[in-house]
């Protein structure tokens, strides 16, 4: 079987010779198993060639399609760089604040808290977390500990890290692990439990107005070891906090009695209906 192609590229058999510029031929196709046959209508053509070929015009439109791709993958590689180089100013702007505001001197404040942490005089630790915290000893809250089937195993002491905001201040982090994994909060630290508890007692009550099941926290601290620190005031806003959840309780009680109430009536209705049908 001869073979030819046409200028739009698809392969034809030649059938026959129509003239010397005609040609019958007939559409090759192939199977799903590779074979070549032709088939179809047979028709004549003039424009035969050896090899399967391309149009000028089919050719540049293939090009300048390249070229653009190109294009765009450049534009699409500079974005990046771009992005990237915005977030590596950014850190080097903040950086730069940062080392600024330290270079100006720290505060008194921040210093004197550096100082008690490098010289051992810290003895308790104040978290910033979920709901109220207590002070706990330093050395017990600093142990990184794991039990399992009721043995206590020992794993080393959890990182505190030091942070340093762009203004200049110092913040302290504990993490759950020595290596820094798992959570992680905010802490305060101090030499006496006194200021340890005047800490944990001024971020309770910053929470109390958002924090949900206030009335819960409001009777954790009013039970716990700080609550000889309190004010007048703080106890009765503590207090206040308490009958406020506890209005809202029986409230909701007797909503729900009266709800309960009215499908218990409900029920019995329908039950009576039936037995007088």
């Amino acid at each position: 079987m001869e073979t030819k192609f046409l200028s739009d590229g698809r392969k034809v058999a030649i059938i026959g010779q129509l003239n010397n510029q005609e040609a019958i031929v007939q559409e090759v196709f192939v199977t799903d198993q590779g074979d070549e046959i032709p088939s179809g209508e047979r028709f004549t053509a003039k424009s035969l060639h050896d090899a399967p070929v391309k149009s000028y015009k089919t050719k540049e439109e293939e090009r300048l399609e390249k070229r653009i791709q190109q294009k765009k993958d450049e534009i699409s590689r500079l974005e990046k760089r771009a992005g990237a180089a915005h977030i590596d100013a950014k850190a080097h702007e903040d950086i730069g604040k940062f080392v600024r505001a330290v270079a100006k001197g720290l505060s008194q404040e921040d210093l004197k808290m550096l100082t008690a942490y490098l010289a051992g005089e810290i003895r308790w630790l104040v978290a910033d977390d979920i709901g109220f915290k207590p002070p706990v000893a330093f050395d017990d809250e600093m142990k990184d500990t794991d039990s399992w089937s009721g043995i206590v195993k020992y794993d080393g002491l959890k990182l505190l890290s030091l942070y340093g905001r762009t203004d200049g201040a110092l913040t302290y982090n504990l993490h759950r692990h020595p290596d820094g994994s798992g959570s992680r909060c905010e802490v305060f630290g101090f030499a006496t439990f006194e200021d340890a508890a005047r800490k944990s007692i001024n971020i309770a009550m910053g929470k109390l107005g958002s924090s949900f099941g206030a009335s819960d926290m409001a009777a954790s601290v009013l039970r716990s070891s700080v609550a000889d620190y309190l004010t007048d005031d703080e106890r009765k806003k503590l207090r206040g906090v308490i009958e406020s959840g506890i209005e809202k309780l029986r409230y909701n009680q007797q909503k729900r009695v009266a709800e309960q109430a009215e499908r218990y009536t409900k029920e019995l209705a329908k039950l009576e209906s039936l037995l007088l049908a």
